[in-house]
């Protein structure tokens, strides 16, 4: 059965055992401490300059410049990780490829999840991986 994009958790228990499964192969450990630390030293590699995806185009952004300036009006919107989540050179590239945080260095790959307090099983990201896996 094709998967689509539309598949979140829940949604097909099939598609949440293969998305856990890739979750379980591709993300070794959380390295937030890590990460933080290294970038607060100022160690090479770990400056904000070596991480992508942090500005996103927002979804909402319809092009009108109206009075209104709220966040959804806005054209990009910051992305904060919360999070810095060690990952496989394969899972950096997906995530990348959906616009998630990553850092990417001489060290190894990173992902920066931008949710926190819900396991990583519940995050939608690895359904539109999965979704563009089988597109």
């Amino acid at each position: 059965m094709q998967t689509s994009k539309r598949d979140y958790y829940g949604d097909n228990p099939k598609t949440d055992e293969t998305v856990k499964m890739l979750i379980d192969r591709e993300i070794y450990c959380c390295d937030s401490a890590l990460v933080e630390r290294l970038y607060s030293d100022m160690m090479t590699g770990f400056y904000w300059d070596n991480m992508e995806n942090l500005i996103a185009p927002n979804p909402d952004y319809d092009g009108d410049e109206g009075e209104d300036n709220s966040d959804s009006e806005d054209e990009h919107y910051n992305q904060e990780p919360l999070e810095w989540w060690r990952v496989s050179k394969w899972a950096c590239e997906q995530l990348r490829a959906v616009g998630e945080p990553v850092l990417d260095n001489d060290y190894g790959y990173w992902w920066g999840r931008t949710c926190s307090g819900q396991s990583i099983e519940l995050d939608p990201t690895w359904y539109d991986i999965w979704g563009n896996i089988n597109a």
